[in-house]
């Protein structure tokens, strides 16, 4: 289910969507607003799921795609302390390498299957998640092709775009748990002297050969856009024929930081 309404859909800032009773309700402006009536969404989402005796028989993924749009400005949202302070530029977020642009946040519940407050290092993609669910449903995968993803029911079950573009040869290595604004890279256009910095280095180029060596090229055709769509206005709307203004104008009393989780936002 896609909650789009943390996207900016126009060139002019502070332009997520969200609905006339979120309109207005925190601190943190349109943005802050969209992700409050996401959050309430996915109340909603989970608690019909309780209703019905389904949540040991579904997996709940929740996860972003990328960080915050930085040339968005305030409604980009935030990369925390994930800046890529080495980079030297700013431009550290959507479209970048930089664990601002790539680093997300995800949640996988499974009652039953995956143990509460349980959390994983694994390194994963979105682009997983396909052979993830066939796997679960038994469903093999086409032959005919190559998948450039991996089956996640490991991980899942721990029982417990820029302009300035720099090639480092060999890459750029940082320890995250330490460092996680790479700000001190290990190594810089050599190899790592420390044996298992080392290690891990040529766990990285046998990688990056392997996906050199096996990519297929191919091109990506766009759905027509639908009626009322069109440059600007693919994101989610209330009213597409009054240009996706809600009629309820009325500022709400503002609770909270952003208000997020409050007894008003779920009722």
């Amino acid at each position: 289910m896609p909650l789009s309404h943390v996207h900016t859909t126009s060139n002019t800032a502070e332009l997520q969507y969200s609905g006339c009773n979120f309109k207005g309700t925190t601190k943190r402006g349109r943005f802050g607003d969209a992700l409050a009536e996401s959050d309430w969404i996915v109340g909603n989402v989970m608690q019909k799921l309780k209703d019905l005796n389904l949540e040991e028989d579904t997996l709940v993924l929740f996860t972003s795609d990328n960080g915050p749009w930085m040339i968005r400005g305030l409604s980009a949202g935030s990369h925390g302390l994930f800046t890529g302070r080495y980079a030297g530029y700013w431009n550290t977020g959507k479209g970048s390498n930089w664990e601002g642009g790539i680093r997300m946040p995800a949640f996988a519940y499974w009652k039953g299957k995956i143990a509460p407050m349980s959390r994983s290092a694994e390194i994963v993609s979105s682009m997983d998640v396909f052979p993830t669910l066939s796997a679960l449903a038994d469903i093999p995968l086409p032959t005919n092709r190559v998948y450039d993803v991996e089956n996640l029911i490991g991980p899942f079950q721990v029982s417990g775009m820029g302009e300035n573009i720099t090639q480092y040869d060999p890459p750029l290595l940082f320890n995250i748990d330490k460092d996680p604004s790479e700000a001190y890279p290990i190594s810089f256009n050599e190899m790592p002297t420390q044996p298992e910095d080392a290690a891990a280095m040529q766990r990285i180029l046998k990688a990056y050969a392997m996906e050199k060596a096996t990519f297929e090229y191919g091109r990506i055709t766009p759905e027509p856009d639908q009626p009322g769509e069109g440059p600007g206005k693919y994101g989610v709307c209330c009213d597409r024929s009054n240009d996706c203004h809600c009629n309820n104008n009325e500022e709400k009393d503002i609770l909270g930081i952003f208000n997020l989780g409050t007894k008003e936002h779920h009722d």
